[in-house]
Parts: structure tokens; C-alpha cells; sequence
């Protein structure tokens, strides 16, 4: 069974592929689908800072 954090990383790592490059958004799943929560809320981090760059443009 896959952790809360990992879910949320993945989902939201799929939905912003639109505004992410296509390997940006393979490292952001792949990091989520093989670390821990820790490490996926790094991403999740990342994540939101793409966020707060594509909303500020």
C-alpha cells in the first residue's frame, strides 16, 4: 500500500506535467514512487515552489 504523501506527490506530479518538462515531472514521480514519505515531501516542496513560479508569471 502507498503512503498518503507518495499519493499526493504522484497525483500532483501528474496534473502539473502540463506545466513541467517531461523529465522534471519523471524525476518528481520517481522520487515519490521509491522513497520514503520524508523524501516525498521534499517533492511535494518542489513541487509547490513550481507553483508559486508559474503563478507569479
Amino acid at each position: 500500500m502507498m503512503a498518503k504523501g507518495r499519493k499526493s506527490v504522484l497525483r500532483n506530479a501528474k496534473l502539473l506535467s502540463v506545466y513541467l518538462d517531461e523529465e522534471f515531472t519523471e524525476k518528481l514521480e520517481h522520487l515519490a514512487s521509491k522513497t520514503l514519505v520524508p523524501k516525498a515531501a521534499i517533492a511535494r516542496d518542489i513541487l509547490t515552489k513550481k507553483l508559486i513560479e508559474i503563478s507569479a508569471n
